[in-house]
């Protein structure tokens, strides 16, 4: 009988050609893979490390503030923020009013010509000044109960218009020609005073309540709001009062220690940062109700809205997990949501805050030596180059158009130690060359 035929061994596995054409693919998806990993990790790794998830991208605002930790890092320099600032354009056309309230006058200043005009003679101790809508007139306080015009055209003043009891602030319509005259009477309610700045004629003054921290005019001109603080450990309240009437709505109650309000451009929403609670209050203007508190990172000081109505900026203090540095927390107004915070070294509590008309920026100052304009960059949501504004800037104005602010202040590293008057190029975000003035109030207006 025959053996079988044992069965053929496999068949040895057929290797690909390798062609030019493979190697060359291969090549390409590697260098791909390499610029990928190059272009994304250190954006990655600087988030995690930094703890600014937004360096990474921007981030939808639903994301809850105290979901949002700042800590991972060292305190970020200003080294790495922004980018190097521009040449500054040609001086822009501005008259600045200052006070001098050693000799009763205000000085006015032209910016383009980089002059100061003769003095205004307006009376004894001028204190606040502010301009209207048109930029025709200036109304100074003088002493505690009369308002100076001045008309800008001239700059020559009219008779004053007679307001009654101590004044403390002065706040104007939407329209400026209009303006609230708060008075506070030792041991009684602080008092609203109505002032037609078109016909000089002063209404009868209406108690509005006690500590009157803030006040704001809606955008619309028909309420005015009143952050009533008690002091002590206690809640505060917000108190509408309509502008046309006088008449005030009972006390919307708020958080404790509130501090700042701030209206949305269509005036249906106020809002109030209350320090102590470490919220934002959201309040219906129509009907005087007050929305659940919206947590903050940290203690809300002062707010600014967008032009649009889309976003809240709300600048904190004190933030634990921000390593204590001042951030910047945007809140979709619409969803009351909060966006990360995003770190603005040096603002402090940022006694000023305001949003470019075209709302790309948000601009921070607070007094304090050595001090510089803060700006944040909406669309990135990164912090800026600091504008140096000098070693101790009293004050700071915005122009109506936009294009320009001002900061008013001594430099202590000047020869003389003199006053100066600096502009500020918004489109650049660059300082131009300081103006020189005599010695003046910290007090400014601009038209």
């Amino acid at each position: 009988m025959t053996a079988p035929t044992p069965p053929d061994p496999p068949a040895a596995p057929v290797r690909p050609r390798r062609t030019a054409l493979h190697v060359a693919i291969g090549l390409v998806l590697v260098l791909v893979l390499v610029v990928a990993v190059a272009g994304v990790l250190p954006k990655v790794l600087r988030a995690a490390f930094t703890g600014d998830a937004m360096r990474a991208g921007p981030l939808p605002l639903s994301v809850s503030a105290t979901a949002v930790s700042c800590q991972g890092g060292p305190a970020a320099s200003w080294s790495t923020f922004g980018s190097a600032p521009a040449t500054p354009r040609a001086n822009a056309d501005h008259t600045a009013y200052l006070v001098d309230s050693s000799d009763g006058s205000v000085v006015p200043v032209f910016t383009a010509s980089r002059t100061v005009g003769n003095r205004i003679r307006v009376g004894k101790n001028p204190s606040f000044i502010v301009t209207n809508g048109a930029g025709t007139t200036v109304y100074v306080l003088i002493g505690d109960n009369a308002i100076v015009p001045i008309r800008t055209a001239t700059n020559t003043t009219a008779a004053p218009i007679a307001v009654t009891a101590p004044v403390s602030r002065i706040i104007l319509t939407p329209d400026r020609n209009s303006a609230y005259v708060f008075s506070s009477p030792p041991g009684s309610a602080v008092l609203l005073t109505t002032v037609n700045l078109v016909t000089g004629v002063a209404a009868a003054a209406v108690p509005i309540g006690v500590n009157a921290a803030t006040t704001v005019v809606a955008p619309d001109g028909r309420t005015l709001f009143a952050v009533v603080n008690p002091g002590g450990g206690k809640a505060g309240s917000l108190v509408a009062i309509n502008t046309g009437t006088g008449a005030a709505n009972p006390p919307m109650p708020v958080g404790v220690s509130p501090s700042y309000v701030v209206v949305t451009p269509d005036s249906r929403t106020a809002y109030v940062s209350n320090v102590v609670s470490k919220t934002v209050t959201p309040v219906d203007v129509a009907s005087n109700r007050a929305g659940p508190p919206i947590e903050m990172i940290g203690n809300p000081l002062n707010m600014a809205v967008s032009p649009d109505g889309r976003t809240l900026y709300v600048v904190t203090a004190n933030a634990t997990a921000c390593r204590g540095e001042p951030v910047l927390v945007p809140v979709d107004v619409r969803t009351g949501m909060t966006g990360p915070p995003i770190p603005v070294p040096g603002s402090g509590e940022a006694s000023l805050i305001r949003v470019a008309p075209d709302g790309k920026r948000v601009y921070l100052w607070g007094a304090g030596r050595k001090n510089a304009l803060r700006w944040v960059d909406t669309t990135t949501r990164t912090a800026g180059l600091p504008i140096p504004l000098g070693s101790d800037t009293g004050a700071i104005m915005f122009a109506p158009d936009g294009s320009t602010a001002y900061g008013l202040g001594t430099d202590e590293n000047a020869a003389n130690r003199g006053t100066s008057l600096i502009p500020i190029d918004l489109a650049t975000n660059t300082a131009g060359t300081a103006i020189p003035l005599p010695p003046v109030t910290l007090q400014l207006a601009l038209r």
